[in-house]
């Protein structure tokens, strides 16, 4: 029997108000296991973003590449520079008529996320005005999402220390 989270938490409530017992609906295996089972989804619910099988660059590579940056544009540029990325970037493009760009620190042609990552959304700049689909502007893929909240940080923090080091020097 496999509880899911939400039913376990219940299952638990009930039992230290003492209405059920454990005994009469799982065995103590099947305790643990939807213990363990209703922690780890409490982890990464915390952490971040669920991780999916369809990412175009793993969240390990990203987390990486947050760990071995020099600033975030590094931290942009080694996902432009990352292989998965590039193959993907280049089958989106070749599907969709787009043509890749080259910047100054990427190797090769790759989609840039562009002016307020509109590059890797659905929709474009024109739909943004007044639009009520919600699957407009939602992210091509969740890696993208993923990768902008983890810049948008380093952005941030990096810009709070420049004025830090500007007041105190």
């Amino acid at each position: 029997m496999v509880i899911q989270c939400g039913k376990f938490s219940e299952l638990l409530k009930e039992f230290r108000e003492g209405v059920i017992e454990f005994n009469e609906i799982i065995s103590p295996s099947e305790i643990v296991d939807a213990e363990m089972e209703f922690h780890e989804w409490h982890q990464r619910r915390g952490r971040t973003i669920k991780e999916m099988d369809e990412w175009v660059v793993k969240m390990e590579t990203i987390d990486r590449y947050d760990k071995e940056s020099n600033g975030y544009k590094d931290f942009r540029n080694k996902l432009y520079n990352d292989p998965d990325y590039i193959k993907w970037s280049d089958k989106y493009c070749s599907d969709n008529g787009i043509k890749p760009r080259k910047s100054k620190d990427t190797v090769n042609r790759v989609l840039l996320a562009g002016d307020s990552w509109w590059n890797w959304k659905v929709g474009n700049k024109r739909d943004h005005t007044g639009t009520l689909d919600k699957t407009k502007h939602e992210f091509l893929n969740p890696c993208f999402h993923y990768f902008k909240n983890i810049y948008d940080k380093n952005k941030k923090n990096e810009e709070k220390n420049k004025r830090k080091r500007k007041k105190i020097g």
